[in-house]
């Protein structure tokens, strides 16, 4: 209990030492398409041939999903896409009403002719086309229970049983990425994605009853795997936290004010950078670290990982290590997404 205690105590003092920050930050994204595609269409391919529909009806009858469960998947996976294709400042996005057919199945089809492509693509005045190729679902359903106590309106404690149900959609998406200028398919991936549904009731009839249907989850973990492609293919914003210190000194606390307060964060840094030179060691490192933030803060990445380095060795050296491990990384990315971005800033 006294080592319990201890660890409370101490991060207590730290979270009553330090405050944050959200920056907003552009990601490169998992792959780098070429630097003349400006807009895409996008287009469905997974609408069974007839040899595969028939099959594909079976298959919804005796899964439980519903007829034609999959094809209300794939459009909800390309409405994923869409709206994650609508933030990136670097492509845009036009959904024609473009369906093919393919396999109906997680397997991908030949590639389509590029004739096609190239005349979509001028319909639509676009550089390249995405088509989700491929697309199948499949899900497994488990159970479990556990003793749990509950009291009654008298406070009279007594245990039951409560049943829970957790159910597992998988959903297995193909892309292609088409540019017909070079006759290029730039980007193909195939990727299985995940969602986890879970309920609980009384009995154990009563928690599968309170599942989501198939169909839902299909849909739902669908527009989070087309998501996920959106991610790969195009830059994206993302929010970040940093913390910084506002204890040490009455300057770093005049400082913290400024910053936390007044959102005066030139003011703040002007302090910080006279602290550096702290006689006291913490309070020293302390406004290193502190400068690395305001730097990243203002997009000088180079000068943040330089202060992050004096802070790693002048002080604490797992936190200041962390830091620029992290400062590292953006500035790796950074060159990966300066080539993504093209100008377009």
């Amino acid at each position: 209990m006294k080592k319990l205690f201890s660890l409370l105590f101490v991060a207590t003092v730290l979270s009553s030492c330090t405050s944050s920050i959200q920056l907003q930050v552009l990601k490169p994204a998992d792959v780098t398409l070429p630097g003349e595609i400006e807009k895409f269409t996008l287009a469905n391919r997974t609408k069974p041939s007839k040899k595969n529909q028939a099959w594909n009806i079976i298959e919804g009858v005796l899964t439980g999903e519903g007829i034609f469960a999959d094809r209300e998947g794939a459009d909800h996976t390309l409405s994923g896409l869409m709206e994650i294709m609508t933030r990136t400042p670097r492509f845009f996005i036009n959904q024609a009403s473009i369906e093919f057919k393919g396999t109906g199945t997680e397997q991908f089809a030949p590639p389509l002719n590029w004739a096609e492509v190239e005349n979509l693509c001028k319909q639509n005045n676009s550089e390249a086309l995405i088509v989700l190729e491929a697309f199948d679902s499949d899900s497994r359903i488990t159970n479990d229970s556990k003793p749990i106590k509950i009291k009654d309106k008298e406070g009279v404690e007594s245990t039951i049983i409560e049943y829970y149900s957790h159910a597992r959609m998988e959903v297995k998406s193909g892309w292609r990425v088409y540019f017909p200028k070079d006759k290029r398919i730039v980007d193909e991936y195939r990727f299985s994605d995940f969602m986890t549904f879970d309920s609980k009731g009384s009995s154990p009839e009563q928690a599968l009853a309170n599942l989501p249907n198939k169909r839902d989850c299909i849909k739902r973990t669908g527009y989070h795997a087309g998501t996920t492609y959106g991610l790969r293919i195009s830059p994206q914003w993302i929010t970040v936290t940093r913390s910084f210190y506002t204890r040490g000194s009455d300057y770093m606390k005049m400082a913290g004010k400024k910053a936390r307060k007044v959102n005066d964060w030139k003011g703040a840094m002007a302090i910080w950078k006279k602290e550096s030179s702290n006689n006291d060691k913490k309070v020293a490192w302390h406004a290193m670290y502190n400068m690395a933030v305001g730097c990243e803060r203002e997009g000088n990445l180079d000068a943040a990982l330089e202060w992050a380095n004096q802070a790693y060795n002048r002080g604490h050296k797992s936190t200041a290590a962390t830091y620029v491990n992290i400062l590292n990384r953006r500035i790796s990315e950074k060159k990966r997404l300066d080539s993504q971005m093209n100008n377009k800033e």
